[in-house]
């Protein structure tokens, strides 16, 4: 299947199916300017993967987008610096052992000569109208791998560990009977986990993003303004500040009469009123990786017993769990602290702290159950955890949604958020 065309071959046959969905060296977009990691950044990742590739004695390396929201990308952000919300689950980098990758992209035409702007990879080809398989399997063969052993990532490795769709699955396997696939699980997670500085500096700018985001939630959130007006407004200055808006979860309920346990995930209509506490979590991307953050803001004086949860529940508890964000700190550690809010009468979502890859990952420690891999079951440098012990009253009515993105340093650990932990009334 021929899928790239010169530009010079394609120029004046574009209204041709082939021609416009194979241009590639076009002057299009030329001019067009893009934030991207530095070159040696990216083949530090290639040298890590090629190295893990060898230890496995895999060929090549199919590793898809990321799964929905818990994605934003996933491993095209990694390989290629292709970040593009949900909306990047079906492509693929392949990734082979030796020689250069190619990214296979939904795009075609002029979307695509966009991302070959856009991303460090240089072989950048369209999927030919969905033939993901297909493309992927020509090019495998190309390669001369189709005996080859073939290691599949997966593109939601926090969750499910869901891999690539069925269909592209049937057709590489017609297509390559003889090759040998394999699904290396937590391969991805591995590689990513603990962050260059170059990660962490982005991840860096990525909480001052978010900090923009919540100044503004906070400017906005008055009586007689909509959670989905708040919402936008916060939307809007994490953009213009650079930073590509990920978790905006919003609700409000009454001090003296609450029925929410966390933030509304689909911010509504309803109109905020005195007394209300506007209960969030934020997340805002830079070049595909994100940083998260939450703090309830409340609107006017809260019920007494309210306030009392805040200063002797909510605050304290978060502050003790954050003194273990430091390296040789344990999950089962934190996990046996986030007991604090048990003893104090009060109760929590299930989960205390997840790994941050480029968002939300491994590992996942709750009150009840730890789900990680031996290697990350102790802090080290470099680890990127979201503490968020979302506090919640006894009978269920209220929590008090409370987190922040760390970063685990030689040292101790950091917030990447200069918001401080406070009580948070306007």
């Amino acid at each position: 299947m021929n899928s790239l065309i010169n530009f010079a071959d394609a120029r004046y046959t574009l209204d041709n199916l082939d021609s416009y969905r194979g241009v590639t060296g076009s002057p299009w977009y030329g001019d067009a300017v893009y934030e991207t990691f530095s070159a040696a950044e990216y083949e530090r990742r290639h040298a890590l993967l090629r190295e893990k590739m060898a230890e496995r004695e895999v060929d090549c390396v199919i590793a898809p987008g990321g799964g929905n929201n818990w994605g934003f990308g996933g491993a095209l952000v990694w390989l290629a610096g292709l970040h593009m919300r949900g909306a990047a689950l079906a492509q693929y980098v392949l990734f082979p052992r030796e020689g250069e990758p190619a990214l296979i992209c939904a795009y075609d035409g002029p979307a695509l000569e966009v991302v070959r702007r856009h991303v460090y990879l240089k072989d950048v080809r369209s999927s030919q109208g969905g033939r993901f398989g297909q493309v992927m399997a020509d090019q495998l063969k190309a390669w001369g791998l189709q005996t080859g052993r073939i290691g599949l990532l997966e593109c939601s490795p926090d969750r499910n560990f869901d891999v690539m769709p069925y269909n592209h699955w049937q057709t590489l396997q017609a297509e390559l009977p003889q090759a040998k696939f394999e699904l290396l699980k937590g391969l991805y997670h591995e590689l990513l986990y603990v962050k260059s500085a170059e990660e962490i500096a982005v991840i860096e700018r990525a909480g001052a993003i978010v900090d923009r985001g919540f100044a503004a939630m906070r400017q906005a959130a008055r009586p007689g303004i909509t959670e989905a007006e708040v919402m936008g407004a916060t939307a809007e200055a994490m953009i213009e500040a650079g930073g590509t808006p990920g978790l905006l979860i919003m609700g409000a309920t009454p001090t003296g009469n609450p029925a929410q346990p966390f933030g509304n995930t689909r911010p509504s209509h309803r109109v905020i009123q005195p007394g209300d506490v506007l209960v969030n979590e934020l997340s805002a991307g830079v070049l595909g990786y994100t940083a998260q953050f939450g703090q309830p803001i409340f609107i006017g004086e809260p019920a007494p017993a309210v306030r009392q949860f805040w200063e002797e529940v909510v605050e304290p508890g978060f502050n003790l769990l954050a003194g273990f964000m430091r390296p040789g700190a344990t999950a089962e550690e934190l996990q046996e602290a986030g007991r604090w809010y048990n003893d104090h009468g009060c109760q929590g979502r299930p989960l205390l702290l997840h790994g941050m890859d480029i968002t939300t990952a491994r590992p996942r420690i709750g009150r009840e159950r730890i789900i990680a891999f031996d290697f990350e079951r102790t802090f080290k440098p470099g680890m990127t955890l979201m503490l968020e012990p979302d506090a919640i009253t006894a009978d269920g009515l209220l929590g008090l949604f409370v987190g922040r993105t760390f970063v685990i340093s030689e040292d101790g650990g950091y917030p990447v958020s200069q918001t401080p932990v406070e009580f948070t009334m306007v």
